[in-house]
This record gives C-alpha cells, structure tokens and sequence, in this order.
C-alpha cells in the first residue's frame, strides 16, 4: 500500500458518505466496494450507527485501485478571486504533492499580487508574508503569461480567502477551529465601543479617563486572522495594532495575509507569529488593551504546566479552558478588555474549575458571561460561553466591584410558543447593545423589545 496521502490528517476520520463525497460516486458504491474488495480499509469502530474509516487508510486504497478522480476534472474555469481559490483547492484535493492550505495560501498570494500587478511593493511584502514568490498555483500555471480575472481590491482577496478556509473548516474531512463567520460577527459585536466618540453623554462631557479604545489588539490562537479582523475593524479609526500567534505555520502565514490585505493592522511587517501560545510564547512581554481568544473546546493540557508563572488564579490542571482564560488575562493590561469562548460546562464545572471562578469572580475579573446559541462553530452544533473579562471594572465611569457581574443568553422563549418549546435566537446586535449599555451606562436592559429598540 502507497504512503498516506500528505494532505490527509494523521487523526482524519471518514464516513462511508465522506468516502463517496471523496471519490465521486455514491454512497451504495462504498458499500459494494467494503463487500467486493478484501483489502478495503476496515472501520476504526463497526458497532453502531456511525461507521468510520482512517482517513490515511482510505485515501491509500483509492489511490491503489484507482478509485479518486483524476485531478483534470476539477473545474479550473477561472473569472473572479472566489474562482481562483475553489479551483487551487479542488486540484489540490486530488493531489498527493500539496496540502489544501498551502495552496489556498499560494492562490490568494497570487491574487493578491493582481490587484496591482506593476506594485513590486506590494510583491515584496507578499513574499516575506508567506515566505514564497507569488506564482500561480499548480495546475492554473497558464494565468500567468494568459490572465482571465481582474480583482479589485485586496479586500477582495481576503475575504474570498477566509470563505475558504471556512468552507475547508466545515468540511468533514478537514475538520477545524477556525472561528465561523457568524460566531466571529458575535465577539466583535460584544467588544464595539461607545456609540458616542464625542466625549459626552446626554449632553454631558465625559471625562478623558474614561475613554476608552484599544492600542494593542492580540489573539494567542488567532487562526485564519478573521476573528481579530473583525474587532479591530471595530476601532480601525484609532489604528490600533493588530498581532497574534497561531500553532499551524500555514494558518499563521493565512491570518498574516489576510490582516495585511484587510489593513487591519498598520504596525506589523508579520502580524501573525508561527508558535504555541502555550508552550512556546512569543510576545513574552506584551500588554494589549484588548485580547480576543477562541481555542480549542475540551483541549486537555499536557504535563509539566503546573508552574507557569501566567497561572494568576490558580493551577488549571488538566483543564484547557482555564488554562487559556489565564493566557488571556496575563497579556491584558492594567486597562485591558477581553472576550474568551468557552465549552457551556465551563460555568459549572466543580472541583478546581470551581476554585478558579471563585478567584476570577474574587479579583474582579470576570464581567459578563453570555450564552450562545447552537450551531456557532465548525467542528460541533453545541453552544457555548461567551467570556467578557476586564481589568478596568474599578476603574470605569461606573465601577463594579466584584461579583457584580452581566448574565445573558442569546436564547429566548418565544412567549408565543412556549408550550411547544418555541424559541428565538436574539441577534449579535442586541446581545451587544444590551452589554454596552450596563457596561458604560450602568442602565440595565429589562425586556427583549427594549434591547431591540436600542
């Protein structure tokens, strides 16, 4: 049997409806297929309803038997940016040299590079960013002596970009935790300033000290860029600097690009540094005003954790979501904000999970915890936590002290329907005008119609 495919997971894991999607046919043909051919991968679990294979096992056996569609088939019709990507992806797909992010990364690099083909800037910078010339992708090499698309801005770019990787973070296959546009919309929403930048409020001026926007903007886990795109995109009059660090080398160069292209951030030759914010930091020393950080849902921490001087609540144990909201705070400073997502079983959880919220609640941290709805991320349809942190809350034109904290839901019953389990899904909007107006005019929200009319 052949090497695994490089761009399969070493973990993938397919279904018999992955498999079909996978090789064109339907999913009857898997089944003839398990039955026909001893050699057939054999399922990593056959009990139950949910059959699944190895990834690297399956894509072996189609390449032997000549089962995966042969990569000239993909459609490489190319007229606009979006075009670009899903063909690069889609011959990629098939291919046994490149990884699908590498070559969504190498298309949008190219793309980019067409906004203004005759700006060598532009090139140059493209080129530290991602570490490559910007040349067409394999497969679509006639683009460069033979263009077919004009793309107007690299705006443009990086938003076909991010639909992208959203669309391989969705994917079966390729699962990810890339942050979802929708859940994305939702921290940025939480994290808006002021609607009042003229310094008073009904008439009356606001004193300095209580203005409030960010510098520094940092994500430790900042995957494809998206999610700390859009909150600075909330402050991009105040030009603030946008940074973060991100585990995946391809991902990191991805979230680079797609800050550089978005002007997200107007300081930072490379936004996006290649590490783990866990084991390896590389902003030691930072202090950002606001920190935005979506991790891993249920990660489990290895050994050898126990001493990290950034544990400034406590020892997290095994638990990854303590774990993070503790990297979060310690990069926060002394007039920084913070939106963390959690697992739902992080509000709780007993036992040291208990012990920590007690210190976060303790030292006047903790200022909202908002429930989302389901279906918020790519790799699981459950809700979560959505954690607003702040180390200002004494400091604000309307303090807090601790324990005075926003609990709110993003789910509503339908007064209408609460017999038949009717519910409504409060938009982003309202969850956040609701948060902004106890945050910085101490009015709290009293009914769903009054968060709508604000």
């Amino acid at each position: 049997m052949p090497d695994p495919i490089p761009n399969a997971p070493a973990d993938e894991e397919l279904s018999a409806s992955d498999i079909a999607d996978l090789a064109g046919v339907s999913p009857s043909a898997v089944s003839n297929w398990r039955k026909r051919y001893s050699d057939f991968p054999v399922p990593i679990d056959s009990a139950g309803r949910w059959t699944r294979f190895r990834g690297a096992e399956v894509r072996a056996w189609l390449v032997t038997n000549d089962k995966l569609p042969d990569s000239a088939a993909a459609d490489t019709t190319v007229s606009t940016c979006d075009d670009l990507l899903r063909a690069a992806v889609e011959i990629s797909r098939y291919s046994s040299e490149s990884d699908l992010l590498d070559s969504l990364l190498e298309a949008a690099a190219f793309a980019a590079t067409l906004v203004n083909p005759r700006d060598e800037a532009i090139r140059d910078e493209i080129r530290e960013l991602v570490g490559l010339e910007p040349a067409p992708p394999k497969g679509l090499e006639y683009l460069a002596s033979t263009p077919t698309l004009e793309i107007g801005s690299h705006r443009e770019v990086a938003d076909s970009l991010l639909n992208a990787v959203d669309r391989i973070g969705s994917s079966n296959r390729y699962p990810s935790t890339t942050t979802s546009p929708r859940l994305s919309k939702w921290i940025a929403a939480a994290m808006m300033p002021m609607d009042d930048w003229e310094s008073t409020y009904d008439g009356i001026p606001i004193p300095p000290e209580f203005e409030w926007y960010p510098y520094t903007i940092y994500d430790p886990c900042a995957g494809s860029g998206r999610l700390v795109c859009d909150v600075g995109e909330e402050y991009r009059d105040f030009c603030p600097d946008v940074i973060g660090q991100e585990i995946d080398p391809t991902m990191a160069k991805i979230g680079s690009l797609v800050i550089v292209l978005t002007e997200a951030s107007f300081d930072n030759v490379v936004p996006v540094e290649i590490g783990d914010s866990l084991l390896d930091d590389k902003f030691p020393d930072l202090k950002a005003d606001l920190v935005v950080a979506h991790p891993p849902l249920g990660m489990r921490l290895p050994d050898g954790l126990e001493d990290d001087p950034r544990w400034i609540l406590g020892d997290p144990g095994r638990d990854g979501s303590w774990a993070w909201m503790q990297i979060v705070l310690s990069k926060l400073s002394d007039r920084g904000r913070a939106a963390v997502i959690v697992e739902p079983g992080w509000g709780w959880r007993g036992g040291r999970s208990r012990e920590l919220r007690a210190n976060l609640i303790r030292q006047n941290y903790l200022d909202a915890v908002i429930e989302l709805p389901p279906g918020m991320f790519h790799e699981t349809g459950i809700g979560g936590l959505l954690v607003l942190l702040a180390k200002d809350r004494a400091n604000r034109r309307h303090p807090r002290e601790a324990g005075e904290i926003l609990f709110c839901s993003a789910l509503m019953f339908d007064d209408d329907d609460v017999g038949d389990g009717g519910v409504v899904y409060v938009p982003p909007e309202v969850i956040a005008a609701s948060y902004m107006n106890w945050r910085d005019n101490d009015n709290p929200v009293e009914s769903f119609e009054v968060a709508q009319e604000m």
